[in-house]
């Protein structure tokens, strides 16, 4: 199968068509350059260097060449294969396999069907006369060019350093955890800020910005940073949340050095272009108004905007279309001005890299940005004194529920044993698949839902269900958080759900990226960098007592309930003992 795919708005169909045709040409008539074949060599042994990371990695890779080569270590035998093609042997491929009488061409869209397939079949007709021609003609002359070469690990070295934290003269504080079993380096950088200090009326500018940051930097415009991250194997991008905005890296030990100047480049000085700001308004709006199929997201905002109110993080974090159009690259230009100091500042680095090369760069980084102030705003926030009954009336066949409550901060004591409860409630082996799908039948999906903040968080349960059984999902779902508060969790349960909260969290630290971004972020909310490696032993310290208490605390508050479907709910939202009937028992 050679696919290609495309996710687009439908007025914007037949420019991608003509885009299309044009590119498959190339394909039929100019042999790569070699350039574009050494970044192709580039990432098929990049592969491999990733797969080193994880069990899971290693495993599909002897599977897969086991499978279809009856050889576990084919791949290197194929890369000898790879580096022995020649350029004009690609265009004989693509000649032998993009006949248009092997072609398949399917269309998604809500508008004239009559009209698409008419705008298809016209353009299937186009491509085989441009196929027939294309395919007589003398192929090009492939161009000349730097000869193929594999990767190198660089210098092995035999046992991994100490992890450290440095508060380096400029003001960024630096974490670095070297290890050396894989060639693999990733690097995390975010400055404290993110939608809680966006501005009133400015809602999915941190968005926008996080979406505009690595479109130019310093002496790159956006297509010579994209072109650069992926002609080394890597990926550059950067995110924008609740708390921070920041800047992500992925690249393999050869690349070290080209890959730590471009992240100190978009680092230190992104363009934020005009044309790249409209073009992300477009896909921000275009966002918006797709979420309008999605009843699930329309209930979280709507529980989100009940349960927080006026704090921040009831924000649309995606922005309004209210709000959208309205930003500029003034207002970007602004934030980043807020936000983008060195004392603000964190990175974390783990992998294969060179300790002083990271502590040099990241210094000179932190001078040109200035140390400036580091953003402690609070935003206080109460739980709600009235149960909240939120409802949008969608004519869906699903109603989609959400009950929840004010949670817990990301340095709250009780975090452990929450997580312990969520785990109890989770999976198909937890309470509220079993009580409310497998014996009550009542739900589609049901799962519990957590977060924690800076401020303040929120847990609760996400459920599907048929409209006639809103009534009956609310109130069993109340019933399994009041069992929680009232009756210790069972020593199996406990068992179960300390092995699965360590296990996955454990196989997740597998890869670089998630120890690099569990050290950001631990340090960033005020834990410790080290947290992450601390954790089993503060996840199995937890009792049944602890995960009582925190259910106690959490569900004696007064709940937010928000609905969307057909039908609003009747019921009032109260705990049955609330009303006065028997405590439910397990």
């Amino acid at each position: 199968l050679f696919l290609v795919s495309s996710s687009l708005n439908p007025k914007n169909l037949p420019e991608f068509l003509v885009i299309l045709k044009s590119k498959l040409h190339e394909l039929l008539t100019e042999p790569p350059t070699p350039e574009e074949i050494q970044k192709c060599i580039t990432n098929f042994e990049s592969e491999e260097f990733y797969s080193l990371e994880t069990v899971d990695g290693l495993a599909r890779k002897a599977g897969y060449y086991n499978d279809l080569m009856n050889d576990p270590e084919y791949f290197k035998r194929f890369m000898k294969q790879v580096l022995a093609i020649k350029p004009e042997e690609l265009v004989k491929t693509a000649r032998k396999y993009l006949a248009p009488s092997q072609m398949s061409v399917m269309l998604m869209d809500s508008g004239n069907a009559k009209e698409d397939q008419k705008l298809l079949k016209k353009w299937m007709a186009e491509y085989a006369d441009l196929y027939k021609d294309a395919s007589k003609a003398k192929i090009a002359a492939p161009k000349s060019g730097a000869k193929k070469k594999p990767l190198k690990w660089g210098q092995a070295r035999e046992k991994s350093a100490k992890t450290e934290k440095i508060v380096l003269r400029s003001g960024v504080t630096l974490i670095l955890r070297p290890a050396y079993d894989t060639p693999t380096i990733s690097a995390r950088a975010a400055f404290s800020g993110g939608t809680r200090i966006e501005p009133d009326g400015k809602d999915g500018l941190v968005e926008l910005l996080a979406n505009t940051w690595t479109a130019g930097a310093g002496k790159f415009k956006e297509e010579e940073i994209y072109a650069k991250a992926e002609s080394i194997a890597s990926s550059l991008a950067s995110f924008g949340g609740r708390n921070t905005l920041g800047l992500t890296l992925d690249t393999l030990a050869p690349f070290e050095g080209e890959a730590l100047d471009l992240f100190c480049e978009v680092l230190n000085r992104p363009h934020f272009p005009e044309s790249a700001i409209e073009r992300e308004k477009t896909q921000m709006l275009e966002a918006i108004r797709a979420k309008e199929d999605y009843p699930a997201q329309i209930a979280s905002q709507q529980f989100l905007e009940g349960l927080f109110k006026s704090h921040p993080y009831a924000k649309e974090m995606s922005g309004k279309s209210t709000t959208v159009p309205g930003l500029n690259r003034t207002d970007i230009e602004t934030y980043w001005s807020q936000v983008a100091h060195s004392k603000n500042l964190i990175v974390a680095v783990s992998g294969h890299f060179d300790i002083d090369r990271w502590k040099e760069k990241i210094e000179n980084a932190g001078r040109e940005l200035g140390k400036g102030p580091r953003i402690l705003n609070k935003f206080p926030h109460e739980s709600s004194k009235e149960p909240t009954t939120l409802f949008k009336k969608l004519e869906k066949e699903q109603t989609h529920i959400i009950l929840g409550y004010k949670g817990l901060t990301q340095n709250d004591p009780q975090r452990f044993a929450l997580q312990i409860m969520q785990s109890v409630l989770a999976g198909q082996g937890g309470r509220l698949f079993i009580e409310l799908r497998d014996k009550a039948s009542l739900a589609y999906s049901v799962s519990p839902i957590r977060m924690e903040g800076i401020d303040t968080g929120y847990f609760g349960g996400y459920i599907a269900c048929s409209p006639s059984k809103t009534e009956q999902a609310v109130q069993m779902m109340l019933a399994e958080f009041e069992k929680l508060s009232q009756t210790l969790v069972s020593e199996a349960e406990m068992d179960r759900a300390k092995r699965y909260v360590v296990g996955r969290h454990d196989i997740e630290l597998q890869r670089n990226s998630s120890i690099c971004a569990a050290m950001l972020f631990d340090e960033m909310y005020g834990n410790g960098f080290d947290e992450a490696f601390r954790f089993s032993d503060l996840v199995q310290a937890v009792t049944s007592e602890d995960v009582k208490a925190v259910a106690k605390r959490l569900f004696s508050q007064k709940p937010v309930l928000s609905v969307v479907g057909p039908n609003p709910p009747k019921a009032a939202v109260e705990p049955r003992a609330a009303r006065g009937s028997p405590e439910p028992s397990l």
